[in-house]
């Protein structure tokens, strides 16, 4: 099976959450849809590589995603997962739904694949336009995006990310990009923080809002410089500004 050409359907997750104990999940989804906001903030990065690539603490190696990856790397049949573990691997099989294309796996020396993440150029904005329902900010022929970076919970904090960050950008100069461009919730600290020690720069911030089961979207440039992660009420602030 291709990559793209993975499907789950709505009602093999909703089955799956049932089976599985998680039906707290789903109230919060159809309350998320009736009525919230959330916050993202934009953040872009002019593309250079160090004089070496940092090695994470296990050897892995980077290739394109299998379709026998997705059950190693995404069950949401696993035992023992949190709310926020299976809301992860769904985010993530949904984005293999979309049809999104190059799609990466960090492999470790047995093959077993520990880390899943998209790396997105031009040629893609209208399938991104569509999957985020006019919410994703179209790229340039001269940037890309990274989306879905996912470490499994028994690889995290091994310096994997790191390590694939910089292989994305030898690839993204490879295909004449300067600039990478990142999505990150404002509320995800440790993503922040590591694109922060990276030289992200932020320049805007997205505004997701449900209502009666609706998305629209408010976009709002920040000046040059601002620091984050930010708080809500500073978030407020630029909104309004």
């Amino acid at each position: 099976m291709s990559q793209n050409h993975y499907r789950i359907s709505k009602y093999q997750i909703l089955k799956s959450l049932l089976r599985n104990g998680h039906l707290g999940l789903i109230f919060q989804e159809v309350r998320r849809r009736l009525y919230s906001d959330a916050n993202f903030l934009l953040l872009y990065r002019e593309i250079s590589l160090p004089a070496s690539i940092p090695e994470p603490k296990i050897h892995v190696a980077l290739r394109p995603m299998k379709s026998d990856d997705i059950a190693r790397l995404l069950d949401i049949n696993q035992k023992g997962m949190n709310d926020e573990d299976v809301l992860e691997r769904i985010r993530l099989l949904l984005l293999l739904n979309s049809g999104i294309k190059d799609c990466y796996v960090a492999e470790t020396e047995d093959g077993t694949p520990c880390h899943i993440s998209w790396l997105i150029n031009s040629s893609q904005n209208e399938i991104i336009k569509s999957f985020y329902d006019e919410g994703g900010f179209p790229l340039a022929p001269s940037e890309v995006s990274v989306e879905g970076a996912f470490t499994h919970e028994k690889y995290q904090r091994m310096g994997i990310q790191q390590w694939r960050r910089f292989k994305f950008f030898e690839k993204s100069l490879a295909m004449g990009a300067t600039r990478v461009v990142n999505y990150v919730r404002y509320d995800n600290i440790r993503s922040l923080n590591s694109c922060n020690s990276a030289a992200y720069k932020l320049f805007k911030i997205r505004m997701d809002k449900w209502r009666f089961f609706l998305r629209s979207f408010i976009f709002k440039k920040v000046p040059e410089g601002t620091p984050y992660p930010l708080d809500h009420e500073k978030i407020a602030d630029l909104l309004l500004s």
